[in-house]
């Protein structure tokens, strides 16, 4: 009777779930209008303060906070989390983001949900002219 590595089995599994492809957005990150929302203020290092040392929530803006007749001077308005779309736009995206992690969730039981803190730009070979972005850390 042979012995099974119940140990060495389990890691071989998890071997073949790592995707190294470019297909993973972890390794090979695309922007796109509604699976990105770059932050752009506070900056980086208070923004990872205040929420995963301090645990505060990210307070975006609003677009019930703004009437119809002022949506032309929105940049006036402060908000603690600055983006790089109008407040409809960032909230349109933020609702994308929230339906997307939560079908993900329900149907494979995957969270995909990630604030990044920085990414990595490299190539494949010395001589390529294609830059690959990755994030360096993130949370989710």
């Amino acid at each position: 009777m042979a012995v099974i590595d119940v140990n060495a089995k389990i890691e071989a599994w998890k071997n073949k779930l790592l995707d190294l492809g470019k297909r993973n957005r972890l390794l090979n990150y695309r922007e796109t209008k509604r699976s990105s929302l770059k932050i752009l203020s506070p900056e980086c290092f208070e923004l990872y303060r205040s929420f995963v040392q301090e645990e505060k929530p990210l307070i975006f803006p609003n677009i019930t906070d703004i009437s119809e007749s002022d949506e032309e001077n929105e940049e006036e308005y402060y908000y603690p989390i600055k983006t790089n779309q109008s407040p409809k736009e960032t909230q349109r995206t933020l609702k994308s983001l929230r339906d997307k992690a939560k079908t993900a969730l329900e149907e494979q039981g995957v969270n995909i949900l990630y604030l990044s803190f920085g990414f990595l730009k490299w190539t494949e070979s010395e001589p390529s002219p294609i830059f690959r972005r990755q994030r360096s850390s993130a949370i989710g």
